[in-house]
């Protein structure tokens, strides 16, 4: 019997973040958005979504003026929307929205609040300081695959310098298992 509980912690422990988002995207597309998506070190919300780079049709009412905009997250067109200067951590950021959108509860919104210092603060305020915006640096920090091990919480991550915020590396690694824990309630 305690060989069975070993077996299915390790099996656990082992296996690789299910992925359950997929891209929409035509056959022998080049692009990446879809290996980005399956290569994300958090789970991934269960959505089909669209890629644009449309950033003046999708990202009307978007905190920056649209110049500055390098991507949103169209929730209700289930589009990632990504400037010309695609980058995977602009499109990990979003991700991030959607995430949020579809998997996280309030409860698990409080917690995070809290973990960042900010537990008076609403969720959505419309600024670039808004707790949903630094939920989405978080989950594309914890996402990105191609960041070595030894380099991956060196220093702030908020690299927004719209933003006064920015976390400590502890911050961000409970914000990886708040994200991992949230995905699996």
């Amino acid at each position: 019997m305690r060989w069975i509980g070993l077996a299915a912690l390790l099996t656990i422990a082992l296996s690789g973040n299910a992925q359950a988002t997929t891209i929409d995207l035509p056959a022998n597309s080049p692009y990446p958005y879809q290996r980005w998506a399956d290569q994300s070190r958090m789970p991934t919300p269960e959505v089909v979504l669209a890629v644009s780079n449309n950033v003046e049709r999708y990202c009307v009412g978007a905190v920056l003026p649209i110049a500055r905009v390098s991507g949103c997250a169209s929730i209700g067109t289930n589009t990632i929307v990504l400037g010309r200067d695609v980058k995977r951590r602009a499109f990990y950021h979003e991700l991030g929205h959607f995430f949020d959108r579809l998997v996280l509860t309030d409860p698990w919104r409080n917690e995070f609040a809290v973990l960042v210092g900010y537990p008076d603060r609403p969720w959505k305020n419309s600024g670039v300081d808004e707790l949903q915006e630094i939920w989405a640096n978080v989950y594309e920090r914890c996402s990105r695959p191609h960041l070595p091990k030894h380099r991956w919480f060196r220093g702030a991550i908020w690299e927004n310098d719209d933003s006064g915020v920015r976390l400590k590396r502890w911050q961000v690694k409970q914000g990886c298992r708040t994200i991992r824990l949230a995905a699996t309630s």
